[in-house]
């Protein structure tokens, strides 16, 4: 992925000079047949970062089909809007990830948008193909479904923020 594909149309989000703020790969495996394995549950990615919202733009990219079975996102429409930082709660992932270090395995705390107030009524849930793009603000709220294909899955995260 040639990053600087991705810079104008982030300057035009964004009214403005942006740089890279960070960028990600996610691998969904296909051997796990817990429901919540992969899932990823309704967050706003700047509980995670703390950029000011108007100041962030993040862009999502299968590297495989991405559907209702297969790790599309899902956001809720509007929920950027009045710019509101929600409190999150933390979970564990099942099963968990993590990484290992010196022998020792820990597992990533997500956070998520306390499933009391999060409802996936009015939700879109967009499928795409690799090559498609999703662009949101780091205040739009967002999830992703598990991978049910039985197939590993990956994606490509980028996020920028104005100068």
């Amino acid at each position: 992925m040639n990053r600087a594909v991705i810079l104008l149309p982030m300057a035009a989000l964004l009214g403005g000079s942006t740089k890279l703020f960070t960028d990600q790969v996610g691998v969904k495996h296909g051997f796990i047949r817990e429901e919540q394995g992969g899932r990823s549950f309704y967050h706003q990615d700047s509980y995670y970062w703390k950029i000011a919202p108007e100041l962030g733009c993040n862009c999502w990219f299968p590297l495989h089909e991405a559907d209702r079975d297969a790790i599309a996102l899902a956001v809720q429409p509007g929920s950027q809007r009045g710019w509101s930082l929600l409190p999150h709660e933390s979970y564990y992932d099942d099963p968990a990830y993590g990484y290992v270090k010196d022998g020792v395995f820990t597992p990533f705390m997500r956070h998520r948008i306390p499933a009391a107030q999060a409802t996936t009524a009015g939700e879109v849930l967009v499928p795409m193909a690799p090559g498609d793009a999703l662009f949101f603000t780091n205040y739009t709220w967002h999830r992703s479904e598990p991978n049910r294909t039985g197939t590993t899955r990956a994606f490509y995260a980028i996020a920028y923020q104005r100068q």
